[in-house]
């Protein structure tokens, strides 16, 4: 892996700061396999960085590097960007003067990636909240949560391990506008059944439902319609959820795609329970992925596991339902 000045320029500062003592950086490079006997320690630990980012870089340890530091902070925003090999500003970079020489380029694209975005960004980004509901089970100590949302006018799409059988929709019900309004003030929400005599059709292998959906709720809420688009490493995504079967809410931040196959990709974006069976969207609001879970990795011989989500990649639901004739 390699790493431009300005990635680790930030990288050292931040591993100054996760690791300023020099026991910690001597454990580490040796978990690496780099011997810190030729290495300086000496000095301040952002210069004890500067030497053992030399020295690693040099026996091409970096991705060694990574992984062990995202092993001990699986929820580090920096390193997560870094180890996608994104740029990054550290808040340790010294001041500098912003008028500069160049008097005539006053703006620039500060990231390598043009992130601007047009307005209607937004409001697409409403116009698909519509859509998706929460899923609310009977089950024998109370009541399990999950998400689903619509991809046609009557059609859910959730996961199975949320809707497993016909009996269990037969039972379940889902609430549209389960949300808060731009003053916080509740909003009418709509409650409907489940229809799966009409329609029901699930994979456990990849774990999605789809299901009818009494009445016509589709001209009220709308659908997302669903395409054969595959999400890739390094792509931005975010997840409208209802996460512990709360309100729903948007997961925007950190949200990277850290490992993407042709059925499975992994994330940064947060859920929690009751985000089962979420829509995973690119920057375009168009679904890329079915959430379904967290996936807890420790690597061999490691106490500390790295936490990332994960979801389906929807080509493969797409291919499924096409198959079947539901789509």
């Amino acid at each position: 892996m390699n790493l431009s000045t300005d990635q680790l320029r930030a990288l050292r500062y931040k591993l100054a700061n996760l690791y300023p003592n020099e026991s910690e950086v001597r454990t580490l490079l040796n978990d690496i396999g780099v011997d810190p006997a030729f290495i300086n320690l000496a000095g301040s630990s952002v210069t004890r960085w500067y030497e053992a980012l030399r020295e690693i870089q040099h026996q091409r340890r970096v991705d060694k590097l990574f992984a062990q530091a995202r092993e001990r902070f699986p929820r580090d925003d920096m390193l997560t960007a870094l180890e996608a090999g994104l740029n990054v500003v550290t808040g340790d970079e010294q001041p500098f003067d912003w008028q500069g020489a160049n008097e005539v380029t006053l703006e620039a694209i500060t990231k390598g990636e043009n992130t601007l975005a047009p307005v209607s960004f937004l409001e697409r980004g409403l116009v698909c909240a519509r859509s998706v509901a929460r899923i609310r089970c009977a089950v024998p100590r109370g009541i399990s949560f999950g998400t689903g949302f619509l991809i046609a006018n009557d059609l859910l799409l959730t996961n199975n391990h949320v809707l497993k059988s016909e009996m269990q929709a037969q039972d379940a019900e889902i609430d549209f506008n389960y949300q808060e309004s731009i003053y916080e003030a509740d909003v009418q929400e709509v409650t409907l059944k489940l229809n799966p005599s009409r329609c029901f059709a699930t994979s456990q292998a990849h774990d999605w439902t789809v299901v009818s959906v009494e009445g016509n709720p589709g001209s009220e809420f709308g659908y997302l319609p669903l395409e054969n688009h595959q999400t890739k490493f390094g792509e931005y995504v975010q997840i409208i959820q209802h996460p512990d079967g709360g309100l729903k809410q948007l997961a925007y931040r950190a949200n990277v795609v850290m490992y993407a196959s042709s059925t499975r990709v992994q994330y940064m974006t947060d859920t929690m329970g009751g985000s089962s069976g979420s829509p995973v969207f690119n920057r375009d609001w168009q679904v890329v992925a079915l959430h379904h879970r967290w996936n807890d990795q420790k690597p061999s011989g490691g106490q500390h596991g790295f936490v990332r989500n994960q979801g389906i990649q929807i080509s493969v639901v797409v291919d499924e339902l096409r198959s079947m004739g539901i789509l």
